[in-house]
């Protein structure tokens, strides 16, 4: 064989080898978890607070951290405003989620009397429900539609009480349990913490500077750290930061909001968290014309037009909200 055939068949070879390893490790980052609703196979309960389910708050009770698209039953890609309805699609990466909204077995997105009746014809067997939507109509959680379940969309649609039964315990196990306080992000990277605990912080820099956090005790598993999501400890564990309803503070990542300080790299850091709602609390924050890049469906909010402000941004988005 031709030294030029061989190395063509070593080429390939490689290309191969490379294609494979970066599909093993980026099949990890398809993953969706909540603290809120169910999550199995590969199938999403939501569960509304109200008569219709936005965008934003499915994504606020969800874990992501790949960009996510939201589409509809007819794989439409739905903004963030949009109403979430049973039937919808979560894709990330390759990877796609199927949504059920908890009552709303007609899949318009909007509970109502119809969802009611047409719950209550399926249970005297006068009409069919199947798929995602007899799932959304078992409002009580049990293997099969009974009147218990009309009963309770009937009274969730007259407000009268609330859907309950997917909301989970967090799935790594993390509870309201805080096991250690200190000072700032300095004093957690030198706190002998083992893996579980959680350490809540009072400032980022220093105590009460608006950056205090949860943070759970992880093993390092060559995570990426010093990004404002990980910090590495004395001990070689790792601090994780725990974001609750997909929401962080700018603040948390380290910027300062003094008016001088260039607070762009840390607001580059929010962004990278794949939270939903990134917020801004009061003070003056300089970019000193440095670009900062947000990522889908996220948003930003401040504490008022008179009380936020930021300076010198160049900012790159898409689909996004302020």
């Amino acid at each position: 064989m031709k030294r030029r055939e061989l190395l063509l068949i070593f080429v390939l070879v490689i290309a191969v080898v490379i294609t494979m390893i970066c599909r093993i490790s980026y099949a990890a980052d398809d993953t969706i978890t909540s603290t809120t609703y169910e999550i199995k196979d590969s199938t999403i309960y939501a569960v509304p607070t109200s008569n219709t389910l936005s965008v934003s708050e499915l994504l606020e009770n969800l874990t992501f951290s790949e960009v996510i698209d939201i589409y509809d039953a007819s794989n439409n890609e739905v903004d963030i405003d949009a109403t979430v309805g049973t039937g919808y699609k979560a894709k990330v990466s390759n990877k796609t989620y199927t949504i059920v909204v908890l009552g709303d077995v007609t899949g318009d997105g909007n509970l109502s009397l119809g969802d009611v009746s047409q719950l209550y014809n399926y249970y005297k067997k006068k009409s069919s429900l199947t798929g995602v939507k007899l799932k959304a109509g078992k409002v009580t959680g049990n293997s099969s539609v009974a009147l218990n379940d009309v009963s309770k969309l009937y009274n969730f649609y007259k407000g009268k009480s609330a859907f309950s039964y997917y909301s989970k315990d967090h799935p790594d196990g993390i509870t309201n349990t805080i096991n250690k306080t200190v000072d700032n992000i300095a004093a957690l990277k030198a706190y002998d913490a083992s893996v579980g605990k959680v350490v809540q912080t009072k400032g980022y820099t220093t105590t009460n500077d608006g950056g205090g956090a949860k943070y759970i005790i992880e093993v390092n598993t060559g995570q990426t750290i010093e990004n404002g999501l990980y910090h590495k400890l004395s001990n070689g564990n790792i601090a994780k930061l725990i974001i609750g309803k997909q929401t962080v503070n700018v603040k948390q990542f380290g910027a300062k909001g003094d008016g001088t300080t260039d607070d762009h790299a840390a607001f580059n850091r929010a962004f990278s968290s794949s939270a939903v709602t990134i917020k801004i609390p009061s003070g003056t924050y300089n970019m000193n014309s440095n670009k900062v890049t947000l990522k889908k469906y996220q948003r930003l909010v401040g504490d008022g037009q008179t009380k936020t402000t930021i300076k010198n941004l160049w900012i790159k988005c898409r689909r996004n909200h302020f």
